[in-house]
């Protein structure tokens, strides 16, 4: 069967919180449970996080896992574009949430609009010194559709939309699924990087402020 959806899930040492993060990935209306491909891409993990990723894949067969050796998620992210499989993909960090009905969400968005890059909003959580984890608000932005990206357009859809993060996010296959992440980005400066080659290659792009995702920053 065709999938209509590949979710990437980066997993370096989420041993921990792994099992979480795909858990919230698979939630989804019985019509899209089917169609949904999920990849835990293990990132040479010393703590258990590829036999964890192993044992979740014998359970559920919509569940694939790769393996490589610690290059980073840059590098991980792409071994899941090279297995991409569905109509559209988007990713998950192994420590972070997606919120019920995200997907649902972003396809609805992508399907009303036909933009071939499309955002929700999300939630901003940073861990303190006690491990308690403590919401960053931030504006959440109107809801924007542009064409052709650039110029003042690209730059209205930049102040609604926020930063541009890749989980938040759905691409489409066809159009997208060529780009790769630079490798060489480091300090969380390869999401920007991305989605810089991803709206020079967009025909469209769609926001809305409705949450979808939910992250978590760690010190250290």
């Amino acid at each position: 069967m065709e999938k209509l959806l590949t979710v990437s899930v980066a997993a370096y040492n989420g041993a921990a919180t792994l099992q979480k993060a795909l858990s919230s990935c698979l939630v989804a209306d019985e019509s899209l449970q089917a169609l949904l491909d999920v990849i835990i891409i293990d990132d040479g993990s010393t703590d258990g996080s590829a036999a964890l990723a192993h044992e979740l894949a014998k359970k559920d067969g919509r569940i694939r896992v790769l393996e490589q050796p610690n290059a980073g998620i840059c590098a991980a992210r792409n071994l899941g574009l090279q297995h991409c499989r569905g109509q559209w993909f988007t990713f998950c960090d192994d420590d972070d949430t997606m919120l019920p009905h995200a997907l649902e969400t972003l396809l609805v968005l992508a399907k009303s609009t036909g933009a071939d890059v499309v955002r929700g909003g999300y939630r901003l959580l940073r861990a303190n010194a006690a491990g308690t984890a403590v919401e960053l608000p931030h504006p959440p932005g109107q809801a924007i559709i542009i064409h052709k990206p650039a110029g003042q357009d690209y730059l209205q859809f930049l102040q609604q939309s926020g930063p541009q993060f890749v989980w938040n996010a759905m691409y489409c296959t066809n159009q997208l699924g060529h780009l790769r992440f630079d490798e060489t980005c480091r300090k969380g400066l390869e999401d920007f990087a991305f989605n810089a080659a991803v709206f020079q290659q967009a025909d469209s792009a769609a926001y809305t402020p409705q949450i979808v995702y939910e992250h978590l920053e760690r010190q250290g």
